[in-house]
């Protein structure tokens, strides 16, 4: 089998594949999708291209700036080279273009007689145009001169040699064969300590699926691999099966995610998360695929984070920071961060989610696009500073500090619920399938055992899920409310008979105490059903709790009360 996915590999080799094995040896400081740096990515597509490529079509980067910004030197895709010298015009060279390459030597004496050589690239055009270009960009000639002529000619030799691809396709946009094998193997982990996939590793596999768009017929096919109806495939030839069916920039980054959904679903049996080096099965394909011990961790980290912005109700400042921190231990062991949402987020978000979520946080730019903010003037900028300073008054400022997490839940909330119809369809299915087999013949008596094994699974994994709904819608609302109450404005502005007779319904979610300083502060507490703080959340926007100048009217006025007094 390996023979077999090896040689679809070579037979498919392109320039990009040659722009990884020779572009190291061409520059000093190289940078190869999909391990290039955010910032210098950015940097790079802005000052190599003008902004003209996309960041996913990007194959490697020549940084030829002295202090490593990363806005000069060559860009890389599968069918063309953006040169960018310093101080001078964006040159594009289409690979498609090119007739052949070659060294000239320049040579010129100066003022004292001595002769200084240079070593002048040559670039003829298919048309016969002569390119020569003049460069300071730092890189061994005549390394690009051998790379470049065996560009054209395996252009000559291919028309699909010059081919652009994306260098990260998230699974969710991947073919259907390759979503499949990659959850085949998620499935080979569940089997590796029982022999059989339980209703939690089921809920978990599904979670997988409903995230990455699987669509019915893929459905279908993990389902009978998961009950035993379709055999079950070796590591090495679902590995193989992969590589022959991604770009070799995407296999590293789809690897190294496989491994993070497998210590996951190993968390989700019961296990410490930090116990991922007991499992055989996962150090055995950790080392096959070469992912390192250095970065699971990072992986671990990655999922206790996501888990943490749920369990501990993290603020979008907290995301942030942790988010930030994460990154930069991520870089310093090689993991892109696009290969640990490559599958998506573990608590539930797609890869889209993950990334519209970043770019909230002005993190957009590690998959694949950036924030940018534009036209703010000095007087804007100090009635925006203003504002803020209102809303920090009012404490208005903490409960906006909830979006993003907000955001997440809803995510999660629509991806158990479609998982949910899922898991309803394959019921409806099963149940069918096992009344027609009654009906038919009573004897097949292995046949009923498995469809009354699957449908107990589904059973089973449909409550887990709906479980999970449950816990989502109530968080939705836990988010929206504020975690330390307001208790002036909420004096101020139930003075009303009509509100203050109803003003104790908000203490019940909320527990007294003292700050630092002795004063009595109301802390929400996180025990309660969702039905109590929904009632608490239409009482609060009844009452204009979460409106600014409510806030501030409210403010001032049981600050002049307490003036008075």
């Amino acid at each position: 089998m390996e023979t077999t996915a090896n040689a679809q590999t070579s037979s498919m080799r392109t320039v990009e594949d040659l722009i990884r094995e020779e572009v190291k040896s061409i520059g000093k400081t190289v940078y190869i999708a999909p391990e290039i740096p955010d910032k210098k990515l950015n940097n790079a597509i802005i000052g190599m291209t003008g902004s003209a490529v996309d960041p996913d079509y990007v194959v490697a980067v020549i940084d030829s700036t002295v202090f490593g910004k990363c806005d000069d030197g060559v860009l890389f895709t599968g069918d063309a080279m953006y040169w960018h010298p310093f101080c001078d015009d964006i040159i594009t060279i289409k690979f498609a273009d090119l007739k052949s390459a070659s060294v000239e030597i320049e040579r010129k004496t100066d003022n004292k007689g001595k002769v200084k050589e240079t070593e002048i690239l040559h670039l003829v055009g298919k048309n016969d145009a002569v390119i020569v270009h003049r460069t300071s960009i730092d890189f061994d000639v005549k390394k690009m001169v051998e790379f470049l002529n065996e560009a054209i000619s395996m252009g000559e030799q291919s028309e699909n040699a010059f081919e652009s691809t994306m260098q990260t396709t998230p699974l969710c946009s991947s073919s259907s064969q390759v979503k499949i094998a990659y959850v085949k193997l998620v499935a080979n982990f569940a089997f590796s300590d029982d022999g059989e996939v339980d209703s939690s590793e089921y809920s978990e596999i599904y979670g997988l699926m409903v995230r990455n768009d699987f669509t019915p017929e893929e459905r279908v096919a993990i389902r009978g691999y998961v009950d035993g109806s379709n055999p079950v495939q070796s590591d090495d030839e679902l590995i193989n099966e992969l590589k022959g069916s991604v770009p070799k920039g995407s296999f590293s980054t789809l690897a190294q995610s496989l491994i993070k959904d497998m210590i996951y679903l190993n968390y989700k049996k019961g296990k410490e998360l930090s116990s991922w080096s007991e499992s055989k099965y996962i150090v055995n394909l950790a080392d096959v695929v070469n992912v390192s011990s250095a970065q699971i961790e990072v992986m671990v980290q990655a999922i206790q984070n996501d888990e943490d912005i749920l369990n501990e109700r993290k603020s979008d400042t907290e995301i942030e920071k942790s988010m930030k921190e994460l990154l930069a231990k991520a870089g310093a062991v090689g993991l892109p961060i696009a290969a640990i949402y490559f599958s998506g987020s573990v608590i539930g978000l797609s890869a889209a989610g993950i990334t519209s979520g970043l770019a909230t946080l002005g993190l957009g730019g590690v998959l694949g696009f950036s924030g940018m903010v534009t036209g703010i003037g000095v007087v804007v900028l100090g009635g925006v500073v203003a504002y803020k300073g209102i809303k920090k008054i009012t404490g208005q400022s903490d409960l906006e500090n909830n979006k993003q997490r907000e955001l997440m839940i809803q995510n999660i909330i629509k991806n158990h619920q479609k998982a949910l119809n899922f898991l309803v369809d394959d019921v409806n299915y099963i149940s069918a399938l096992l009344i027609k087999t009654l009906r038919e013949d009573s004897g097949k008596r292995e046949k009923i055992e498995k469809l009354q094994w699957l449908l107990l699974k589904l059973s089973e994994a449909s409550k887990k899920t709906t479980t999970g709904l449950l816990d989502g819608v109530r968080e939705s609302v836990v988010a929206k409310l504020p975690k330390i109450l307001d208790h002036d404005r909420l004096v101020e502005l139930t003075e009303v008979p009509t509100f203050k007779k109803i003003r104790p319904i908000v203490y019940t979610i909320y527990r007294e105490g003292t700050d630092s300083e002795g004063g009595v502060v109301y802390t929400i507490e996180y025990d309660h059903a969702a039905d109590d703080y929904e009632k608490v959340y239409d009482f609060l926007k009844a009452v204009k709790y979460f409106e600014l100048s409510s806030a501030v009217g409210a403010k001032f006025s049981s600050a002049v009360k307490k003036l008075v007094n």
